[in-house]
């Protein structure tokens, strides 16, 4: 079983946030994106970045398409179900956003060493599409204070988590019976399972933009 991939759902993704995304990941670890029924398909307009840069060719990166639009639930569930039996960990990332240094070997860290927690997610930038710094999430960072406010909120930034994949496939994978809170339901599913934590430090930057998630 490998370590880690990082999943990543994408519907009419721009070649500028894609690179922007695709160069802050760690190349120890193997990309999923989700094409979620793109006009112009994903895989068109990564070849046309290679052609520009043979340096993404360093990236070992898998395309799954879906057929039709069908949301970010299903195109998250269909991610996981393809490749949760292989990984150990699930990263999670959106089109758009940011991952800085270290953040996803701190995580899976954290999780080697801390048996009993099933997901861990960070702190996060909040920025523009101009790159301007909106504010920063500075989410709970301990177990029971995460499981008394996730009634209140989510209380992890949904790009921001590395989940254990066994942990995920026993909660039952993403569903679609909450529109626009799959990550919140997931989560609260998980919590069931074992504990959660966030890291005490912003460790992506996350633009708030319709084009960093699959479309309804």
């Amino acid at each position: 079983m490998k370590k880690c991939v990082i999943l990543i759902p994408s519907y009419e993704s721009s070649a500028d946030d894609l690179m922007k995304t695709i160069e802050s990941l760690p190349l120890e670890h193997d990309i999923l994106f989700v094409d979620d029924g793109s006009q112009q398909a994903l895989e068109k307009t990564l070849m046309d970045i290679y052609s520009k840069d043979e340096e993404f060719y360093k990236y070992n990166i898998t395309i799954l398409t879906l057929s039709s639009n069908q949301g970010i639930e299903k195109a998250l569930a269909a991610g996981i179900k393809s490749v949760a039996t292989n990984y150990e960990y699930i990263a999670r990332m959106d089109v758009g956003d940011v991952c800085k240094e270290g953040k996803i070997d701190k995580q899976i860290f954290f999780l080697e060493n801390n048996t009993d927690y099933v997901i861990v997610g960070t702190w996060a930038d909040f920025i523009n599409n101009k790159g301007d710094l909106l504010f920063t999430s500075q989410l709970p960072t301990d177990d029971i204070t995460i499981r008394k406010k996730m009634f209140i909120n989510n209380m992890f930034v949904h790009p921001s988590v590395v989940m254990r994949s066994s942990a995920v496939l026993k909660a039952g994978n993403y569903s679609d019976k909450f529109k626009a809170c799959e990550d919140y339901d997931l989560f609260f599913r998980l919590l069931n399972i074992g504990k959660g934590h966030n890291l005490p430090i912003s460790l992506l930057n996350y633009e708030v933009s319709p084009g960093s998630i699959s479309s309804v």
